[in-house]
């Protein structure tokens, strides 16, 4: 493409500068080209910047793997079994993997270790089976002896500033020939140390120079070298005396002679410059052999009884030197503060060359919770997890504050940047992308954790990271925190490729079942339900009987399954019964329905309210959440009930099982009949006769017919004395009238007239 570009950019200068003379025409013509020619050079610009940026956006793969120094055979066979294994499950890519090899000082660090062992490793690094991925070796402390030849046979060396190299030679034995050969070839091979250095850090008797040609350039020689460079060379240096081995600190091989590639202070810093996720480096504990691990589960609100048992789980579980593998499971929206961080320093403290932990997120890992998942080596998230963001409890910011130095270290711990550690609890910290194009480097810093790398350190500000609300499972992944993104747990076991199940460490059976039916969000619902239906039926029957013992257990057991959800304790308990207590004075004692009825009603749905979540008023979005499913559930509850109750009442009795307990509805008929048999006295002789009133109906009052004085009830208003009356109704023994206006008052008359 870009060759396409330049013909035709050159084309179109050869057609402006073959114009035969200036004109309107042709200087419009000129124009267009000259636009055209613009247009394919910033089209060029831009993807070329295009290209050079996406190395910068893309995360490498990576693997570590810790050599034990001194070297010896066994070590060998064990760092080969791991890279074979690794190397197995990488696919054939466009850019080659990355296999770091950390050298790690042993107990016996003074001893030179085995010749054979570190020549075969070295051999196996510079062959063809390790030949499609990159080399790199680590030195983050003082490695001596042959160890010496292998870190020589890695494409790459790495230290830190304080770290050293050398004294190959230091073994006690006589040095043959077979040695020099073989540091001479991996030398060769690779090109990281100058033959003449190594030779310098192997045999004392050498003396070794750095001379600086006149045609330029840096060339390394041994003494007997000397006299056949020394005219072509404007300066000479001897930088190994003959008598000494060679060893050389890290900042003078790569500030002095350029042989180490980058200095680092920590894992955080050598994954930047190798253009790593931070969790690409952890260790392999199998030690490219098999798992045996043990799976436990963070569920709910993290409490310190909860850690106890996790705490106590994974130790009896690392007793066992076979053991390598702990996997969470996480599902929780946080957790009290001392025991959700005590959690996650005991995780984060555990030696990854013995064990590997894995956190896998399902459904959320809220608030204080992502701390516990962050601090495990390995981190998975099921699809659509949350990682992070408010949770519940809510964190205050003097909290907050307190627990700043807390999370540095577990970032530190974990060779991360403590900035989005922090920034996934703490909403007001505002993190964004730094990168340093001369090393390619990309990491993510807060103010103050920019401030502590050095602010003249190079570094380019990109785009702000959004955490306050947490993130998802796809930032979680390109922010470099997770390693992958799963359906569900079996797909984690086939990630680790599990060869036999994860232990679990479980309760005892019946503990188990009920901590996971208490869990169980249906299972609050149903209970909160049947009871305001049984307390609604029994208050539709006189006394106490099954209904109001059974809404009395399940009551009992909402406040259960909330207490072991750690939602509820004695306040709700009692705002409960005094509500209660409140509701039977007003019914019972107290005439009429006031403060002790609205009161205690109040005091019943407040407690039901407060058992079901762990604050009082929300103070983050999450608890509003929370809050607002606790409300619909009460509601649900208390209206499915009063629904439930009106329809089971009205149709009872056209249930099969259910028809024996209540009593069939009379007919209009049958209602009529018992009102006559119940009723003391039968006034429906009087129905159209015409009396007159003895006494004001004031509506009630007497009236005369014929010789009958009878009570009634005016139906029109109030009727003075002396007036006739005729009656249009008769319920019984009340007895119904209206004023007649056509018969003047003190007489009476028939029906008929």
């Amino acid at each position: 493409m870009s060759k396409l570009r330049n013909f035709v950019g050159s084309w179109v200068v050869r057609m402006i500068l073959m114009q035969p003379r200036p004109s309107s025409h042709v200087f419009s013509r000129n124009v267009l080209w000259l636009l055209l020619l613009f247009i394919l050079a910033r089209d060029g610009t831009a993807v070329r910047a295009e290209n050079d940026d996406a190395p910068q956006n893309a995360w490498r793969v990576g693997f570590r793997v810790v050599i034990q120094v001194p070297i010896v055979a066994a070590e060998t066979r064990r760092v080969r079994r791991a890279v074979d294994r690794w190397l197995t499950r990488q696919p054939e890519t466009a850019q080659r993997p990355i296999l770091v090899l950390e050298f790690e000082p042993s107990a016996t660090a003074g001893t030179a270790g085995e010749f054979g062992a570190a020549f075969d490793l070295a051999t196996y690094l510079t062959g063809p089976s390790v030949g499609r991925v990159q080399t790199v070796a680590f030195l983050p402390g003082v490695v001596t002896g042959h160890a010496v030849l292998a870190a020589m046979a890695c494409e790459q060396i790495i230290m830190t500033p304080e770290a050293e190299l050398g004294d190959a030679g230091k073994t006690g034995h006589v040095v043959m020939q077979t040695h020099r050969t073989a540091y001479l070839e991996i030398a060769a091979r690779r090109g990281t140390i100058p033959a003449p250095v190594a030779l310098g850090m192997l045999d004392s008797t050498l003396s070794v120079y750095r001379l600086e040609m006149i045609e330029g350039g840096v060339q390394y020689a041994l003494g007997d070298e000397l006299e056949t460079l020394r005219p072509r060379a404007a300066s000479e240096q001897k930088i190994i005396e003959a008598g000494e081995l060679g060893r050389f600190p890290g900042r003078e091989l790569r500030l002095r002679f350029g042989f180490v590639s980058h200095l680092v202070r920590d894992q955080k810093e050598l994954a930047a410059a190798l253009h790593l996720s931070p969790g690409a480096l952890s260790q392999d504990p199998s030690l490219g052999g098999r798992w045996r691990g043990i799976q436990l589960d963070v569920e709910g609100r993290i409490e310190n009884e909860l850690v106890n048992r996790l705490l106590g789980g994974m130790r009896d579980h690392l007793k066992e030197e076979d053991n390598n593998l702990v996997c969470f499971r996480i599902r929780s929206a946080g957790g009290d503060e001392a025991a959700t961080l005590r959690l996650a320093q005991e995780i984060a403290a555990l030696n990854s060359g013995r064990v590997r932990t894995v956190a896998y997120v399902e459904n959320q890992a809220r608030s204080l919770a992502a701390l516990v998942a962050l601090a495990c080596d390995d981190l998975v998230l099921q699809e659509k997890a949350w990682l992070g963001g408010p949770g519940d409890p809510h964190v205050s910011m003097a909290s907050l504050d307190e627990l700043r130095p807390v999370i540095k270290q577990l970032a530190q711990l974990k060779a991360r940047d403590w900035s989005l550690f922090a920034g996934l609890v703490d909403h007001r910290l505002e993190v964004s992308r730094y990168s340093r194009p001369e090393t390619g480097e990309r990491r993510y810093f807060c103010a103050d954790e920019l401030g502590e790398v050095g602010e003249d350190a190079g570094w380019e500000q990109g785009d702000d990271v959004v955490l306050r609300k947490g993130i998802g499972d796809g930032q979680a992944v390109d922010l470099g925190l997770a390693r992958h993104v799963v359906a569900d747990l079996t797909e984690v076991y086939q990630r680790y490729e599990l060869d036999e199940p994860l232990q679990q460490v479980d309760p005892p059976w019946i503990s188990e079942q009920l901590e996971r039916l208490s869990g169980s969000p249906w299972f609050a619902r149903t209970m909160l339900f049947v009871a305001f239906f049984a307390i609604l039926s029994e208050a539709s029957a006189p006394g106490l009987g099954v209904a109001g013992f059974l809404s009395g257990c399940c009551f009992l057991l909402f406040f259960w399954a909330q207490f072991l959800n750690g939602n509820a304790g004695w306040l709700e308990v009692l705002l409960f019964g005094a509500g209660l207590l409140c509701v039977a004075l007003e019914l019972l004692v107290i005439p009429g329905f006031g403060v002790f009825g609205i009161g205690g009603g109040v005091m019943v749905i407040g407690s039901l309210l407060l058992a079901s979540q762990t604050f009082v008023l929300p103070r983050n979005p999450y608890q509003v959440e929370q809050l607002t499913g606790s409300l619909w559930m009460v509601v649900f509850g208390l209206g499915g009930a009063l629904v439930a109750v009106c329809l089971l009442f009205r149709n009872l009795h056209e249930l099969p099982w259910l028809k024996h307990l209540a009593l069939e509805p009379q007919s209009y008929q049958e209602v009529e009949l018992q009102s006559m048999r119940e009723a003391l006295v039968n006034w429906e002789c009087l129905m159209g006769q015409q009396g007159y009133t003895t006494t004001p109906l004031t509506p009630s009052g007497k009236a005369r017919f014929g010789e009958q004085l009878v009570q009634v009830t005016s139906g029109s208003g109030a009727i003075a004395t002396s007036q006739s009356v005729t009656v249009v109704d008769v319920q019984g023994n009340r007895v119904l009238v209206e004023v007649n206006e056509d018969v003047g008052p003190g007489k009476e008359s028939s029906p008929e007239g």
